[in-house]
Order: structure tokens, then sequence, then C-alpha cells
């Protein structure tokens, strides 16, 4: 048997041609074989933060890749991903030009995602919805989504005409869930009053139902039956006369509605907008960074045996106090 003896030159040849097949032809006898490649990370960074986290385990990862005129050209989909420091989606590219990058996770059963088509679907067709049922939310208790755009374009050449080779994209996924845990407190001065869950109710509603991954809400009324929508809420006793009710929402902006009734008389004892009427009155919580609210409202009792609004807390920050003439009908 002959040995064979590669010489430095030979191997170096070699090598010129690997890299070059595509650009020469040497390797592939189709040229529509020769891609290059980008390699899209990603993290979460928010602007409180000064280091980027990742967020690891996630049941599902959408990532969508569309061109310079905004038209979609790749989609990659997975399940159960470990999205660590380390981890990224290589997307392959046939063509030049300047790519940007679209991705979320969390999106399950409960939502519904418009129907894409690669060479076809745009930015502007990109709308996830909160599944709803007669004018209620599906429960979002225990979920979070995550959703990001690549903030610079990355610009690639034709590997036909240079060759094989590689770049890097990032994404920074922000989490678009909140959770508004409302503790509503009641004090019986005059009469001993032992409430139930079935005297109180608190509910929050809204006129959105969806999003884009850039941050616009879609209006309850597309592909809904109502116009205004209401978020289920987590129920939890804390003590006598003290209840919590834990919502998850997507997003918070003006139009979601808070109110609290005692219903042994029918009357409205609270109602304001979460955002209009409560977050601003503490405008130091960038809600890009704080996801996590709660909201505290005491009630007392008239000398008749109804209830007013007494004080509101946000964040153990009291942010206001009713006198007896201020009570919300």
């Amino acid at each position: 048997m002959k040995s064979v003896t590669w010489s430095y030159g030979a191997m170096l040849l070699l090598l010129v041609m690997l890299t070059a097949g595509c650009r020469k032809n040497l390797i592939f006898d189709d040229n529509e074989q020769c891609l290059s490649y980008i390699h899209v990370h990603f993290y979460s960074k928010t602007p409180c933060q000064t280091d980027s986290s990742y967020l690891g385990k996630v049941s599902n990862l959408t990532l969508l890749a569309f061109d310079a005129q905004k038209r979609l050209q790749y989609i990659s989909q997975q399940e159960n991903v470990d999205m660590n420091r380390d981890f990224s989606v290589v997307v392959p590219i046939k063509q030049a030009g300047k790519f940007t990058f679209i991705a979320w996770t969390g999106l399950d059963d409960d939502f519904i995602v418009e129907k894409l088509r690669v060479g076809e679907s745009t930015q502007q067709d990109l709308m996830a919805h909160i599944r709803e049922n007669k004018g209620v939310l599906s429960d979002l208790t225990g979920k979070q989504v995550y959703a990001g755009m690549s903030q610079t374009p990355v610009e690639m050449a034709d590997p036909k005409e240079v060759g094989t080779f590689s770049k890097d994209s990032y994404v920074n996924l922000l989490e678009r869930t909140y959770r508004i845990k409302v503790i509503t407190t009641f004090e019986t001065e005059h009469k001993k009053v032992v409430l139930q869950r079935n005297n109180i109710g608190v509910e929050l509603k809204s006129p959105h139902k969806g999003f884009t991954p850039d941050g616009k809400f879609i209006l309850g009324s597309v592909g809904s039956s109502s116009s205004i929508l209401r978020y289920p809420g987590q129920f939890d006793y804390i003590r006598e006369n003290e209840f919590s009710y834990t919502f998850t929402t997507l997003g918070i902006f003006s139009g979601n509605i808070l109110t609290v009734e005692y219903l042994q008389d029918g009357k409205r004892l609270f109602m304001a907008d979460v955002l209009d009427d409560i977050l601003q009155k503490r405008p130091e919580i960038n809600l890009a960074c704080t996801h996590d609210l709660e909201i505290k409202i005491l009630f007392k009792q008239k000398p008749e045996l109804s209830f007013y609004t007494a004080s509101i807390w946000l964040n153990s920050w009291l942010i206001h106090s009713y006198k007896i003439d201020l009570d919300v009908e």
C-alpha cells in the first residue's frame, strides 16, 4: 500500500479551494448551494440594568428574518430551548441584502399568531392576540411573554460572489407581560361584618388584546366578539376581610380599568385607569423595568354600613387618601 504524503503547499491549496468553493464553483455544482450565515444571539437588558441577562430555559422560541423591504425571508421555530449566553440561531443567507430579526418566546395556545408566509408577509402582518371567549381573555397566570427586534440591520454580500462567510446579530428580548396584584382591605368600624368572596367584585378590563413585537398594541375589536375585554383574576384569601386578586396582563396602557364593587348593595366602591390614575402617581416606576405591581386599597365603613375608598397604596407607597365626600360612586 502506498502512503500519501501531503505537502504544505497541497494542504494550503485544498483549504483555499474549500473556502472559495462557492465563488469559483470548485466545490458545488449548483451555485444555489452557496450560503452565508448570520448567527443571531439573544439577551435581555432593560433600561434599568447595567448588565445583560439571559432567559434560560423557555418552552418555545420563534425567530423571523426580514429583508430591507421588511418582507419575511426566514422562520425558525424551536421548543424547549435553553437560551443561555452561548445559545444562538444560525440563519442561512442565500442572497445579498440587509436583514433585521424579530423574535419572541412564551406565545402558546392561549394566543393566536397571524399566519406568516415566507416571501409574502411583511412586518405589518406580524400580530399576536390573546384568545378570548365571550369577552373574557385567556388566563395568563404563570406565563411570561418576551419579544424584541434587532436594532442594527446586518448587511450581507452575495455568497455566490464572495464565498461563504458569517456575521452576528443581537436581539434584546424584553418582557411584555405584567402581574398586577390588587389587595382589598375592609375595615368595619361601626358594625362587625365578615365579608365573603362573593360579596366583593374586582375586575380589570381592557380595550386591547394583542401586540406586535415592536410594542404596538391591538384593539380588542380586531377579531373579537367584544370591544372591552376582561382579564381573569386569581383570588386569594389573606385574612378576615382582606383579599387579593392577581391579574396577568399583556402590556399596561390607558384603558386598563380597575373596578371594585360591593355586591351586597351593588355599589361601585372604586374605579380607576391603572396607568392614568394610579401609576402616574409614581412616575419613577419605569414599566420597561418593573413588571410586578401591587395595588392595595383600603375601604372603610360608613355609619350606614356601606363602604368608601379611604386609601390607595402602589408598591407600598401611599398615593392617595380619600375623605368621605370624595367617595367614588
